[in-house]
């Protein structure tokens, strides 16, 4: 909530501010975003399901990436349960 609370203190202080009021919201968005989608592949992970179905289960969803970009991979899903 941190980050909505310097949107807001950004937007009082006019126009020039709106560019990093813009890249704070999309970090808001994709911190929110990996979050939901974190917490998803926790629960199918639980469902004793691997890493190759987790992506095949994303990628079906229509679940987008954390980047946005390309498809869900086993190696991806890997990678974010060890890092989160």
């Amino acid at each position: 909530m941190g980050v909505i609370k310097d949107i807001f203190k950004l937007f009082k202080f006019g126009v020039r501010t709106t560019t990093k009021a813009v890249k704070l919201a999309e970090k808001a968005s994709r911190s929110m975003h990996r979050k939901k989608t974190l917490s998803t592949i926790t629960d199918l992970k639980q469902s004793c399901l691997n890493y190759t179905q987790i992506a095949d289960q994303l990628n079906n969803q229509g679940v987008s990436t954390i980047s946005g970009k390309g498809i869900w991979r086993a190696s991806t899903v890997s990678r974010l349960l060890k890092n989160k």
